[in-house]
């Protein structure tokens, strides 16, 4: 049995290779690659498929967001969609339809959902208010 020139593994079809028993990677799998079979003849281009995202519209919890309380509520209602998920499944906040956010609720939200998850953590949408009051929250979380 041959093995994946780049993982060593007897198969990486976990990784999207669809030649990997016999594959010559000119580049890593999670920047997708080009596999050539060994008789130079199959060419295959692969491409990962992007992280499983969980999608959070802020709206639901109102246009005008203030309170640490509801961001509570709403934090919490996050990490219960995220309940199963895999570990690398992006949290994506949408805030869309939201017209302002006090600092307080973007602190508990954004802020602790940054400080638990990190990078995994995405922010979409919103008006130029409500991204600086929310990427406020994060920055300072970042100290």
């Amino acid at each position: 049995m041959r093995r994946c020139a780049v993982h060593g593994r007897i198969s990486c079809r976990d990784y999207g290779c669809v030649a990997a028993d016999t594959a010559h990677h000119s580049r890593g799998h999670n920047n997708g690659f080009i596999a050539t079979a060994p008789d130079n003849t199959t060419r295959v281009t692969v491409q990962p498929e992007p992280p499983a995202e969980v999608v959070f519209a802020v709206a639901q919890y109102g246009r005008f967001l203030a309170t640490r309380h509801a961001a509570g509520n709403a934090r919490d209602h996050v990490e219960r969609l995220l309940d199963g998920e895999p570990a690398t499944t992006r949290i994506v906040l949408d805030f869309t339809d939201v017209e302002a956010v006090a600092g307080a609720f973007a602190d508990e939200l954004a802020g602790e959902l940054y400080t638990r998850y990190g990078a995994r953590l995405k922010l979409v949408g919103g008006n130029a208010e409500v991204s600086d009051s929310v990427c406020t929250a994060v920055l300072r979380r970042q100290r």
